[in-house]
């Protein structure tokens, strides 16, 4: 969707899968990420910062959409296809 945002992972998901996924996402500097242990202490700061800084929004959003996959379902058809044969 190319937007900024701010990631807090479920913690208890199988092989904290959603951390690595999220961590992707930070990596490539189109996130934040909060760990759900500290929400209610860090939350609230990360997003005064984020608004205060437009700048950064807008690299979070041009980094997020660069991270858009629009034909993801039809690649996956495809392979599924494939794999089928």
């Amino acid at each position: 969707c190319g937007r900024p945002s701010i990631l807090v992972p479920f913690p208890h998901a199988t092989g904290d899968h959603q951390t690595a996924n999220a961590k992707a996402f930070v990596d490539a500097g189109a996130a934040a990420m909060i760990r759900d242990a500290n929400i209610e202490k860090e939350l609230y700061a990360a997003l005064m910062e984020l608004m205060a800084d437009c700048p950064r929004r807008v690299a979070m959003a041009e980094r997020a959409r660069s991270q858009a996959r629009p034909d993801a379902a039809i690649r996956i058809v495809d392979i599924l296809e494939e794999l089928v044969r």
